[in-house]
Parts: C-alpha cells; structure tokens; sequence
C-alpha cells in the first residue's frame, strides 16, 4: 500500500526512484489518470535522478500537438517491488499514469490535505 496526499486538488505520491549507483531519491509526482503512460517527467528531473536515455519517441499529447520526445528507463519502488518504467522527459511537473495504476485500487477523497491510498489489487 502507498499513501499520497490530496493537495491543490491534486493526487501527489511520493515515489521512490532506484538510482543506478543503487542509492535511492523519493520525489513527488502528480497522479494523472489522463495519462496512458507510465511516468513522464521535467526534463531537469530526469537530468537530477540522471536516467538513462533510450531512444526519441513519438507522442501525441492531450492538445493534440504530436511531437518526438525523449524516452528514459527508470528503476521505482512500486508496491514494495522494484519495477522498471518507461519515462518521458515532458513538461514542467512529474506525472504518474494509468500504466502503472493498472492491477492497484485508488481510494481517494478529494478533500485538501487529506490522504489517499493506492493498493495493490
């Protein structure tokens, strides 16, 4: 089970990233059920936690702008495990997609300030 909080009507979880040299760094993203992806981060994010690229990917984003984007492989803790995401270096704040969410129950009440959980199905 994983908490977040609800803040500025925002799902944030803290999500712990698996560095390559083995150290680990929790960062907060944003829970974007809108997002099909697995994690899309701000570039200077995926600089900082120093991720490795793959290759440059086609995507259409949600305005339907269509462009190629950098892809990166990141190491997480997800339920206790570590897992392996696919990563976009996209935008100007990290977001969590339904990639990830897919076999978890999301509980959440939209109330500033207050918890919610993701659990493993």
């Amino acid at each position: 089970m994983m908490t977040g909080t609800v803040r500025g009507m925002q799902l944030v979880l803290p999500v712990i990233f698996v560095l390559s040299d083995g150290s680990e760094a929790i960062r907060e993203v944003v829970v974007d059920t809108g997002f099909t992806g697995g994690l899309s981060l701000p570039p200077e994010m995926v600089q900082e936690l120093r991720l490795n690229f793959v290759r440059d990917q086609p995507v259409t984003l949600a305005d339907g702008e269509r462009n190629d984007y950098p892809l990166y492989a990141a190491a997480i803790r997800w339920h206790d495990e570590q897992k392996n995401v696919v990563t976009f270096a996209i935008g100007d704040r990290p977001l969590l997609g339904t990639a990830l969410l897919e076999g978890s129950s999301l509980h959440a009440k939209f109330k500033e300030g207050e918890p919610f959980v993701v659990e493993e199905d």
